[in-house]
């Protein structure tokens, strides 16, 4: 049951990642692809497949090791990814008041 009860856990914190990144890459998109390239605008949805493609070549399989280390760092990977993209949208705000 515990296992289970973890594997729901990780489910449920990929998804609440997908959504900060899509959110991300949403924002970027609308605030510089759009008046620079002139296409339309993304919703979540797609900048989650945008994300998804664009990570998926450059995703490696971790060794053993490898992902004993990262299952015992999921809480700060998690911290850092929400700094970093609340940071990421708060540069991407103020370039784009002069774009």
């Amino acid at each position: 049951m515990e296992k289970f009860g973890k594997f729901i856990w990780n489910i449920i914190v990929m998804v609440i990642k997908l959504i900060i990144i899509g959110f991300t890459f949403m924002k970027l998109w609308i605030w510089f692809i759009v008046p620079i390239f002139d296409l339309p605008d993304i919703n979540i949805f797609a900048a989650v497949g945008l994300t998804m493609v664009i990570r998926y070549p450059l995703t490696t399989i971790p060794s053993k090791k490898r992902l004993e280390e990262f299952n015992s760092e999921k809480v700060h990977n998690f911290s850092i990814l929400v700094v970093l993209s609340g940071f990421m949208l708060l540069i991407g705000y103020l370039v784009s008041l002069y774009i």
